[in-house]
């Protein structure tokens, strides 16, 4: 089954939850939690063709963070965006 740009950041916007609000998941607290956040959606862009990861780069940011922090963001979409590359090029 091939997974679209949209599915993609729909599952990883509901399977998100409250991770990057709930300070008790250490995993994802402060800005390092939300870096590391970023660059773990980015690993996934190797999955899509050129064009789809465009399309997620260009849109995760309001599609996927910024709902995931309930509307208040700690990265900037530049931060984000280079976080997801950063995963995307495996520099996890």
């Amino acid at each position: 089954m091939t997974v679209t740009p949209n599915t993609y950041m729909n599952n990883i916007r509901n399977a998100c939850g409250t991770k990057l609000v709930d300070n008790s998941i250490h995993l994802y607290s402060g800005k390092q939690g939300h870096l590391r956040f970023a660059r773990e959606c980015g690993y996934a862009l190797n999955n899509f063709k050129k064009e789809e990861q465009d399309e997620i780069l260009k849109s995760s940011y309001s599609t996927i963070y910024t709902r995931a922090c309930f509307l208040k963001p700690i990265l900037d979409g530049k931060e984000w965006i280079e976080e997801m590359l950063k995963g995307k090029n495996n520099m996890i």
